[in-house]
């Protein structure tokens, strides 16, 4: 029991007098995701029940040219599949979208003590998506061609660390700002379809939890 106690002691000790160092030629490695689950028990004013399933997971890596500024990169992949059922017509549309994507970003640090730290990043990547989409009804199954989706983005993401020790430091952040570009073409068709997305908000979209490891030199 004694031995148990000192080795929480000396946990807890560790944790408490380690604090957030970011020293120029410092590395990390993180992995952060992000998931959402909405479903609408109720219908809404067109008689539909809605669903939206989702998650990304991105692996990221990062350099610290000095102890504020950072250059590094992520990946990721994403899924969201949506599911719209019409009382009125016993019909169930349903849509799928995955994306592999690659964003490289430039970060900034602003400690707020020992263990804390406020980052503003910004960022631009792109993307390449597909898209399936099935209609189901009573008398019929009907599958979408295959939309795929080429996509170019910007974006402003503020977040917070806070450091467990020297190595290992936990992360929330979220997307405010965007801008996208995205050029669409049907997978069964040879014609092309552009269409150009500009997104502003002044609310988060979405939370990315993530960990981080820093390696020092």
């Amino acid at each position: 029991m004694k031995n148990t106690l000192s080795l929480l002691a000396c946990i807890i000790l560790f944790t408490v007098s380690s604090s957030a160092q970011f020293d120029k030629g410092a590395s990390y490695i993180g992995l952060g995701v992000s998931f959402n689950n909405q479903h609408s028990s109720a219908t809404n004013s067109s008689g539909n029940k809605i669903s939206t399933t989702g998650f990304l997971l991105g692996p990221d890596f990062g350099y610290f040219l000095n102890d504020k500024w950072v250059i590094g990169a992520g990946l990721g992949y994403s899924y969201n599949r949506s599911s719209t059922y019409s009382i009125v017509f016993s019909d169930q549309n349903t849509s799928t979208q995955s994306a592999l994507i690659f964003q490289p970003y430039l970060r900034r640090y602003f400690k707020m003590g020992e263990k804390v730290a406020l980052f503003a990043q910004i960022s631009i990547g792109y993307s390449y998506g597909w898209e399936s989409e099935t209609d189901v009804n009573t008398v019929s199954h009907t599958a979408s061609p295959q939309v795929n989706i080429n996509t170019v983005m910007a974006g402003f993401t503020p977040g917070i660390n806070y450091c467990l020790n020297k190595h290992w430091m936990l992360e929330a952040s979220t997307s405010i700002l965007s801008l996208q570009y995205a050029s669409t073409s049907n997978a069964g068709s040879t014609v092309a379809m552009d269409q150009s997305n500009v997104q502003f908000s002044l609310l988060p979209v979405g939370i990315i939890l993530g960990v981080k490891y820093i390696i020092h030199q």
